[in-house]
């Protein structure tokens, strides 16, 4: 019988979250309301104000494509209901694994917790697939100004 020493281990795909993210400020800020008390309309707003989405500007301007389909603009907003996307595409970009891959899970508009694999698939192409099969992919272009500034 083997040992478990010599059995073969699986990486571990490391986890990250906006709410992680978003304690640092809660760390450094006397009184602050923590985060996971907030509506997710008060999250997105102290998203902005600190400037996490700076990673993400510096790329250009972004773009989608939801199951392969055709390449449209991203526009985060209430009403299409994406705001997570971008939260939790920026929470991956400013983490030590932008590079590579990582699980990011962020609180999503309709009150449940988005979860996705991101993947650094070029330097400017990030491409999620979630809990459900969906894959999307985020391009950016770099000669258009981002909508995130």
């Amino acid at each position: 019988m083997e040992s478990s020493s010599n059995q073969n281990t699986i990486p571990q795909i490391p986890q990250i979250d906006v709410y992680q993210r978003l304690a640092f400020l809660e760390r450094i800020i006397d009184g602050l309301e923590p985060a996971s008390s907030l509506s997710f309309n008060d999250l997105y707003e102290r998203w902005q104000r600190a400037q996490f989405f700076k990673q993400l500007a510096e790329l250009g301007f972004l773009q989608v494509s939801y199951n392969n389909n055709e390449i449209i603009d991203f526009e985060p907003s209430e009403s299409f209901g994406n705001r997570h996307q971008a939260l939790a595409l920026s929470c991956f970009l400013s983490s030590i694994y932008a590079d590579s891959c990582a699980v990011v899970s962020s609180p999503h508009e309709c009150g449940n917790i988005f979860t996705a694999t991101f993947t650094r698939v070029s330097s400017s192409c990030i491409e999620y697939v979630n809990d459900y099969g969906s894959r999307v992919r985020f391009t950016f272009d770099s000669s258009r100004p981002s909508q995130f500034i």
